[in-house]
């Protein structure tokens, strides 16, 4: 009697101990993946897709129309013509909220968002970039409306005068326009085939050119008339921010709380993913685990038993 209870004890203790062993085992082989999806899931940010605003001419404005309302640039004796850009990094508390802030007040100014990234650091901060063009008549307008969102870490300016380059395509175009008109008369009053294969040829050549002088002209037109926010945002680090200062901010203590409850929550459903997706690994390796355990258990029995017999003996 004493023997068996001796044996179930060996027994009880021998499960226990290669329990405790399978369980290491299969912390630490959990552990490698886990680690590794966070940092596949740091080094490949998801993207954010959100459609920007439309510009002018894809919102079907009559160029004339749009012109007036951002304040269009015409040629005038002694007028300059420059275009302004401006390169930005905000720090803001929600990239999503500023966002949709920028957004309204550029369409407010009668501008539109031309680009817009926004990507993952972590679970709890993000980085995005968005450009906006903004008419050039608001410039400081706009920067008034950026600053008020967060805190200017970085801001650089840059500013190119074109009067030249715009005054000396204007008056390219005018050239060509006006070649095309007496080529067109010439070819009015053109009588032999030969006469009018020439001056087709010249006037296809003509206004090829004028096509694509024009198509310039209006981009440079829409650089200046428009200048350029490029704007860096950066959510603050929520482990930088204090929860007192020179008293207690329940708004604070409210966010921290929100922000460390959904840490538990996305913890305990990562663990249980985890551990889900890691069930072919930890099968097999329970069944190898309860195989050697009984390995061992079979040869310490038949070790004691051999002993027994030789005290018998």
């Amino acid at each position: 009697m004493k023997k068996t209870e001796w044996t179930k004890s060996i027994h009880r203790s021998g499960i226990k101990r290669w329990m405790g062993i399978f369980f290491l085992l299969a912390f630490i082989v959990l552990l490698l993946p886990g680690c590794s999806a966070a940092l596949k899931d740091a080094a490949f940010p998801e993207a954010y897709d959100e459609a920007p605003a439309m510009s002018p001419a894809e919102r079907g404005m009559d160029v004339e129309e749009d012109s007036n309302r951002a304040g269009e640039v015409e040629a005038a004796p002694g007028s300059r013509y420059m275009i302004r850009n401006a390169h930005l990094t905000l720090e803001i508390q929600d990239i999503e909220e500023a966002v949709q802030e920028l957004q309204a007040g550029t369409q407010r100014m009668n501008g539109y968002v031309s680009s817009l990234d926004i990507q993952r650091l972590s679970d709890e901060r993000r980085v995005g970039s968005i450009t906006l063009r903004i008419p050039e008549g608001r410039f400081d307008q706009a920067m008034e409306m950026i600053k008020a969102l967060g805190s200017i870490r970085n801001e650089q300016f840059d500013t190119a005068d074109v009067t030249r380059q715009y005054i000396d395509m204007e008056s390219r175009i005018a050239n060509l326009e006006v070649q095309e008109q007496r080529l067109r008369e010439l070819l009015d009053r053109a009588e032999t085939v030969e006469d009018i294969l020439k001056v087709e040829a010249e006037l296809g050549r003509v206004r090829g050119n004028l096509e694509a002088m024009q198509g310039d002209f209006q981009h440079l037109q829409e650089r200046v008339r428009y200048s350029t926010f490029q704007v860096r945002l950066v959510e603050r680090d929520p482990r930088t921010q204090v929860v007192v200062d020179g008293g207690v901010s329940w708004e604070q203590v409210g966010e921290l709380f929100i922000l460390n409850t959904n840490r538990l929550v996305q913890g305990v459903l990562g663990f249980f993913v985890w551990f889900i997706g890691s069930l072919p690994i930890l099968i097999p390796l329970l069944i190898l685990v309860i195989l050697a355990w009984k390995l061992t258990f079979s040869r310490r029995k038949r070790k004691r038993k051999k002993q027994e017999q030789q005290q018998e003996g």
